[in-house]
């Protein structure tokens, strides 16, 4: 017995000890399950909308104007009560314009961060990246910048993609109405120049097609490559020709350069200067100053006189002071998007993706850019057409083209 009492003290201290870790333990455990049910409520109140903005690469432009968007419309929103009285959250990832790095951030924001919906991306190869890991997730997304349709099922051209959204017009629906009213007003004579890669190319074979089917005659049609800097041997096949109609396809530095030159050369008092990417919005502050006269065809102008727009442009002057003209990827592409799933969210009374796309087919909103109605057969936003005119350092409204559609799904180059 006396050998037993000794070990004890011993035994209680272990016993003690041992007791205590799983007192510790518990709490442990106890504080862990608070903190998940803290993020699951926290999860619960909040939508989460993921967007792929690239803010470096060759799309920063427009990347950046993403970003600005979206920060305004999340703060915009919740100071308003949020969504369906949810605060909204906006995760912004940069796939840095790459469509391998727009994959792998678009997983990351739909399965690590559990995204509700995704918007943005800049480019069409980003965004084609984006469109199988959306469709296959079953998450909502809804990308905002022009160009050729996306929104056919990956199986069947003929078919919509059950999850895919456009709100970007189609070079369908910015040249059908734009370049009979320009021959109209010019003459039917028209020389295109492009880049030297697939968008350009692309561009260039609807609107000739365009031309043609109106009557009006394609007198020259060439590429140059991006990293030209002599365009005067273009410029003098084009002066040779005489078009009533100069059609430029010419993005970034490469626009830049093109229209320097030409301007020597008098091209701008001999006809008419148009074209698609060449004078963007976001491009202005390269090429702003020497476009005056250019007339050009988009969906916005921050001049459009309605209370959506008006409402937009007051919040985003007072928040960034910009020094340029704001553009369709900051109004009718970011901002207008992020209403469009508001809108969607509150009609569905759910954010559950079924339900939410339901909504958002055949769903009719005001935007920045005026009325829009979204396609419930190819999922593409129907909506109004501008011919401008860049004068006075502003993108001047020429003519609203009314509400234009894209014809089914043709080119679609998901699958491509």
């Amino acid at each position: 017995m006396k050998k037993i009492s000794r070990f004890l003290p011993a035994i209680l201290a272990v016993s003690l000890v041992f007791s205590g870790c799983g007192a510790k333990q518990s709490d442990s455990t106890q504080s862990k399950e608070t903190s998940s049910g803290d993020q699951a409520a926290q999860s619960a109140d909040t939508i989460k909308i993921g967007v792929l903005a690239p803010t470096t690469g060759f799309m920063s432009t427009h990347g950046e104007v993403i970003k600005l968007s979206a920060e305004l419309a999340e703060e915009l929103i919740n100071n308003d009560g949020g969504i369906a009285g949810k605060k909204v959250k906006m995760i912004i990832e940069d796939d840095k314009s790459d469509p391998s790095v727009a994959t792998e951030k678009a997983k990351q924001l739909i399965n690590k961060d559990k995204v509700n919906f995704l918007i943005g991306t800049g480019s069409s190869a980003e965004t084609l990246a984006v469109v199988p890991v959306a469709e296959q997730s079953k998450v909502p997304f809804i990308y905002s910048l022009d160009g050729e349709c996306k929104t056919c099922s990956l199986s069947d051209k003929n078919q919509k993609s059950k999850y895919i959204f456009a709100s970007g017009p189609t070079p369908q629906m910015l040249l059908d109405k734009f370049l009979p009213s320009m021959m109209n007003k010019f003459g039917k004579k028209v020389y295109f120049v492009g880049a030297d890669y697939v968008f350009p190319h692309f561009m260039n074979d609807i609107a000739e097609k365009i031309v043609k089917d109106n009557g009006g005659e394609v007198v020259g049609s060439e590429y140059a490559p991006t990293d030209t800097t002599d365009y005067s041997p273009i410029i003098n096949r084009v002066k040779k020709a005489d078009p009533d109609i100069l059609f430029l396809t010419l993005p970034g530095t490469s626009g830049v350069t093109f229209v320097k030159q030409a301007r020597q050369f008098g091209i701008f008092e001999k006809m008419a200067v148009t074209g698609s990417a060449t004078f963007d919005t976001e491009a202005y502050s390269a090429i702003g100053q020497i476009s005056d006269s250019v007339y050009v065809v988009n969906r916005y102008t921050d001049l459009l006189d309605n209370s959506e727009n008006k409402k937009f442009v007051e919040a985003y002057k007072a928040k960034y002071n910009p020094k340029y003209p704001i553009g369709p990827t900051a109004s009718s592409g970011t901002y207008g998007v992020v209403m469009a799933i508001k809108a969607a969210v509150e009609k569905a009374g759910s954010t559950d993706p079924d339900k939410v796309v339901v909504a958002l087919e055949g769903l009719k909103l005001n935007l920045p850019q005026g009325e829009v109605e979204i396609d419930k057969e190819n999922h593409v936003f129907n909506q109004h057409i501008y011919m401008m005119q860049i004068k006075d350092n502003d993108y001047q409204l020429v003519e609203d083209l009314g509400i234009t559609k894209h014809p089914g799904f043709e080119g679609c180059s998901v699958g491509q």
